[in-house]
């Protein structure tokens, strides 16, 4: 859903449905398992859908989703996973 500039979740509450959580786990994983070779945006998100009836609109926001939460940060310029 689109607010202004900012894209949120339809969802009122934040959580994610079964294909967000798929798609989200996925980027969690590219993301920490990186290392120094972080991959490009649009990589990350194809793969992230593989699997799943989401598009690649929707995968860009369960990743702004990631970042707003503070799992997905920029270090430098490269993102990381939170734990990572």
């Amino acid at each position: 859903m689109v607010e202004g500039e900012k894209i949120r979740l339809a969802s009122h509450k934040g959580e994610l449905s079964p294909d967000e959580t798929a798609a989200a786990e996925k980027l969690r994983s590219i993301y920490n398992a990186a290392g120094c070779e972080v991959p490009r945006l649009e990589d990350a998100l194809t793969d992230a859908i593989s699997g799943t009836k989401l598009d690649r609109r929707q995968a860009r926001v369960v990743f702004q989703h990631l970042v707003d939460g503070g799992e997905l940060v920029l270090r430098g310029f490269h993102l990381r996973g939170a734990g990572g």
